[in-house]
């Protein structure tokens, strides 16, 4: 695994969003699959353009959040992802990977890990994961979907119109 890649993983770890849908499996039974699967699309992502910026990868992960899991974040968690990602990516670039580690290390873990078990990784790998919760441990989410947010009511004719939730 690539640094890079466990930069992503551990910031996903601890992303109180992402977390969230995934315990209470916004993404269906899959929701673990799922947030594994965005940990290598938005690692590909990176490594496929040049140039990215915070809120490039922010609206990038705002799609796949709300395709994948029905989820809007509207707590600027998005924006902070990009900019962490982006100054990661440009660290581990710049060859400062010793500075990107020491920076995971003040992370602490969260409690639904995209891993299926800890024991899988190595203790530096452990560690790299148990970073970012402190950064983003302020930020919630509001994840109440279109049902609990809106009231439906059945038509005359009986059916319920759903409407999709505004993106901001």
């Amino acid at each position: 695994m690539s640094l890079f890649s466990t930069v992503v993983e551990t910031l996903f770890n601890n992303w109180t969003a992402l977390q969230l849908a995934v315990e209470h499996q916004l993404g269906g039974t899959q929701s673990r699959e799922i947030a594994k699967w965005m940990v290598t699309v938005v690692e590909n992502f990176f490594k496929e353009n040049d140039n990215v910026l915070a809120q490039e990868v922010a609206e990038y992960m705002e799609d796949l959040m709300n395709n994948e899991f029905n989820t809007l974040c509207e707590d600027g968690s998005l924006e902070e992802m990009g900019e962490s990602l982006c100054k990661y990516f440009q660290l581990i670039k710049d060859g400062k990977e010793a500075e990107v580690i020491l920076e995971l290390k003040k992370f602490k873990g969260s409690s639904v890990h995209l891993s299926k078990t800890a024991s899988n990784h190595d203790s530096s790998t452990l560690n790299e994961e148990n970073e970012i919760e402190g950064s983003l441990q302020n930020q919630r989410e509001d994840l109440d979907t279109p049902r609990k947010s809106t009231r439906c009511e059945p038509d005359e004719d009986g059916w319920v119109t759903v409407t999709k939730g505004k993106k901001h």
